[in-house]
């Protein structure tokens, strides 16, 4: 099977296209949308690079050469979202963000995903979870074309000590997939899927059965390599487990009965020692260390005999939960570095610090001895707009300049052993047609002294001057509330808030709900459509400035449904018909346009998808932007066409300008 892309999906592409712009419904807007990297972002005198990326929590790296120039280039797998960054390495050697290539990408990726040629033809192929255990996608891209991938196994079978089996790795898990053997064909080393207490080793039996590395035939060697076992608790190592067949697993001792583990652990292999032999470095769930152990065996039976938490020695690696080490070349000297990341799905536990959650340590010992200093704990993120998790963007001319300033929301950061929201200030010091903003106040109105979390600004004109006022939903506690800081300054001056006058809305919310509110031309009455946590859409209208009335809970047929949840909506009038459009964003990470839904008679609506140009597929695409996505929508350019502010689950912003 291909993915894209591919001759069926440029076809169907250009198909998707025309339908799109014949709609009669889309057809007076012909609007697309364009990614931005350039607009200038400036932390007090540093410009950040990679300003628009859009965040990182939980990254997986891997390099390939995307664009074919003999550069490795850098491959992020966004465990949290899942979803793939793409960055290229520029003459300088310095990392381009290049989402062009994201969409080359096989789509529905989770868990985790590793990069390497298995078939030895210097194209990187992809290995990523499946529900039945690994699958593999295999590299056909063409000389000075973008990446093609086939899937070539799903899922990867074994022979265990019973016959074929599925080669099942826990999705909370990374495996080595590496050459263990030297015979040049890739082997897989997991951790046993039930209880995730010892190690299998599976054994790619290409060169043996085929004199190639072309085939993906694996066996159960072991089921104990370095006789290891892993034990229920934190740094709970046992050793010298016997396996039950000879094999290259290594072992030896008394046979020990396994323990049960809470399974999830990572994996890396590499001769930290210099003595020729792959020693392992494991991370496990609810762990904050890295545990080395050395191997003492032979290069043909791994032996483990003790373990060490303080790895490197020159700083420990201690991350708040289960970290992850990978090694990549990143300054490009010929050896490979360390990457460390938490491998979590969420911030569960409100105690990971995802401002900072990728630690780099540069090799400056040799590949075959590395001695690893730590440089930062916010490799690539410190180039970014990056406020941990769930960035909220609000956009309004603060300072009455005529160009639009910016205001950050967040859930929230680690701070001072309290985990709570700031806002952030970012001021537009460019002009109204080439926005440059510039951070000024990381705590606007001081709100990091409420004990709040998951801040979300808005403005809208709630006592009717004239001047736009500024909204807030945020959690405390248990607690969703809303609240209004009435603008004490005329229309068109600069605002002037104080935060004891205020003005709360007699407005019931849930954990997740997200209020927006219009004024409608046609009766002249606040409109509130809420998006709410389970995903469906509420309207409300005001009876008097302390009572709206109810409408309907399912506002266009738009229900609960499942990871559509944290429905987000926006008005806006894209087609520029004098009708508002409702465009919506989810827990799924896909923009839903609703065009026209004032004239919709129907009562499920159809949602329309956005389309963004790109430039490498020379195509139209649905972006599919990962987990929660938190849209605004402004024109930043001032060219008279609404452009889009996304703000992400993974703590960044992404902007795109609206094309006609």
């Amino acid at each position: 099977m291909l993915k894209y892309p591919n001759i069926s999906h440029y076809y169907s592409t250009l198909l998707g296209l025309l339908l799109w712009a014949a709609s009669p419904q889309i057809a007076a807007q012909n609007i697309y949308f364009e990614w931005q990297q350039d607009i200038p972002l400036t932390n007090q005198t540093k410009k950040m690079l990679l300003a628009w990326v859009g965040g990182l929590n939980s990254p997986q790296f891997s390099s390939y050469d995307l664009n074919q120039d003999q550069k490795p280039d850098l491959i992020v797998f966004e465990r949290t979202a899942g979803k793939v960054y793409t960055f290229l390495t520029d003459a300088a050697g310095i990392y381009q963000y290049a989402p062009q290539y994201e969409a080359c990408f096989p789509a529905g990726l989770k868990g985790w995903l590793l990069l390497r040629d298995y078939d030895h033809d210097g194209r990187a192929d992809l290995f990523t979870h499946t529900p039945f255990g690994i699958k593999v996608y295999q590299n056909i891209t063409p000389a000075n074309a973008p990446p093609q991938w086939q899937l070539v196994m799903d899922p990867i079978r074994t022979k265990g000590f019973r016959g074929m089996v599925n080669l099942q790795v826990n999705m909370m898990d990374i495996p080595i997939i590496q050459d263990l053997d030297s015979d040049g064909d890739l082997d897989i080393l997991c951790f046993d899927f039930a209880q995730g207490s010892w190690l299998e080793l599976h054994q790619n039996m290409s060169q043996e059965k085929y004199k190639n590395a072309n085939q993906l035939d694996f066996e159960r060697k072991s089921s104990c390599w370095g006789g290891l076992i892993e034990g229920a608790d934190c740094g709970d190592y046992t050793f010298g487990y016997v396996c039950e067949v000879e094999s290259m697993g290594g072992g030896g001792g008394a046979v020990i009965p396994p323990k049960t583990m809470h399974v999830g652990s990572t994996l890396a292999l590499k001769d930290l020692n210099g003595d020729g032999l792959l020693d392992a470095l494991i991370g496990d769930v609810s762990c904050p260390y890295i545990y080395y152990l050395p191997n003492v065996g032979t290069a043909q039976k791994a032996l483990f005999k003790e373990f060490d938490q303080a790895f490197p020695p020159s700083k420990p690696i201690v991350l708040e939960e289960f970290p992850a080490v990978f090694f990549e070349d990143i300054n490009a000297d010929g050896k490979q570095d360390m990457l460390v990341s938490p491998n979590v799905f969420s911030n569960s536990e409100n105690k990971i610090d995802f401002q900072h959650s990728v630690w780099l340590y540069e090799n400056v010992g040799s590949e075959s001895k590395p001695d690893f200093q730590f440089r930062q704990n916010d490799f690539l993120q410190s180039e970014m707009l990056e406020v941990g998790e769930n960035a909220f963007p609000a956009l309004q001319d603060l300072d009455a300049d005529g160009d639009l300033d910016m205001l950050v929301g967040e859930r929230g950061n680690m701070t001072e052993n309290n985990f709570k929201a700031r806002l952030q200030h970012y001021q537009n010091i460019g002009t109204a047609q080439k926005p440059h903003f510039t951070l000024i106040d990381e705590d606007y109105l001081g709100l990091s002294a409420w004990q709040i979390t998951d801040i979300k600004p808005f403005f809208f004109d709630i006592n009717a001057d004239n001047a736009p006022d500024l909204g807030l939903v945020y959690h405390q506690g248990k607690e969703a509330k809303l609240l209004f800081f009435i603008n004490q300054a005329k229309k068109g001056t600069a605002f002037k808030l104080d935060t004891k006058k205020t003005f709360e809305p007699n407005i019931s919310l849930e954990y997740g709900d997200f209020p927006y509110f219009f004024t409608s031309p046609t009766d002249q009455k606040t409109h509130i459509f809420l998006g709410k946590r389970r995903g469906n859409l509420t309207h409300l209208i005001e009876e008097n400035p302390s009572s709206y009335t109810l409408k309907t809970d399912t506002l266009g047929g738009i229900k609960k449904q499942g990871i559509r949840h944290h429905l987000n909506p926006v008005l806006v009038d894209f087609n520029q018909n004098g009708i508002p459009d409702l465009l919506t964003g989810d827990g799924e990470g896909i923009l839903r346009l609703y065009p026209d839904f004032d004239l919709q008679s129907e009562q499920t609506w159809q949602a329309k998808t956005l389309l963004f140009k790109n430039i490498l597929l020379n195509s139209f695409l649905e972006e599919d932007l990962g987990a929660s996505i938190f849209p605004v929508v402004s024109d930043l350019n001032a060219d008279g066409i609404p452009d889009l502010i996304i703000g992400l689950h993974t703590g960044g912003i992404r902007i795109a300008y609206g094309i006609k």
